[in-house]
């Protein structure tokens, strides 16, 4: 589902929500015999303060687009930084450099992150289909936090739901539907 401004610009007005940063995330067919990692583009001015990276980035390549790999993609594919990748977009496959390893808990399957602004010069996709809510300090549970706290024995996945259920009141007009996956 494609995401627009309107459900970009509407969480943030949600109290206890910090930020909302938008993304696309689509799947790619990396290795045939295998599963589709996560190819996501966001934006990515400074990756080091963006992704949880291993190292500091590589620097970027005049005329090659950098990207940067999961752990898992380190692992299962040997992706390494400095590598070259071909990754199959479209029509014509496009060339990368890995610069850069990071950590993401979400996707065991491997991932691999674009800039935003490349991937869409190079494919002309410029829809967004995935929401990241970066919750204030208010808005966070309260797991962990108090040993004989009121929600000491709720499962964090229902403090989750509940979050959620609270966006959804508050914005009637967001289609349940068109929520996929919600990553805690």
């Amino acid at each position: 589902h494609i995401v627009d401004g309107l459900q970009i610009k509407g969480p943030q007005r949600v109290p206890g929500v910090a930020r909302v940063e938008a993304a696309r995330t689509r799947p790619l067919n990396f290795v045939a015999d295998q599963p589709a990692v996560s190819l996501i583009s966001r934006p990515l001015a400074d990756p080091a303060a963006s992704l949880p990276l291993q190292g500091p980035p590589l620097p970027a390549r005049e005329n090659m687009p950098g990207v940067f790999v999961s752990e898992a993609m380190q692992r299962l594919y040997d992706a390494q930084p400095g590598q070259e990748l071909t990754l199959p977009i479209g029509d014509t496959p496009l060339r990368v450099t890995v610069r850069g390893v990071w950590r993401d808990y979400a996707r065991q399957q491997g991932a691999i992150v674009i800039g935003e602004a490349d991937y869409q010069r190079l494919t002309g996709d410029t829809g967004l289909n995935d929401l990241a809510l970066h919750l204030a300090p208010e808005g966070r549970t309260a797991v962990g936090r108090a040993l004989k706290g009121t929600l000491r024995h709720t499962r964090p996945d229902d403090l989750g739901a509940a979050v959620v259920r609270q966006l959804m009141a508050e914005h009637p007009g967001l289609d349940p539907a068109r929520i996929g996956d919600v990553i805690i």
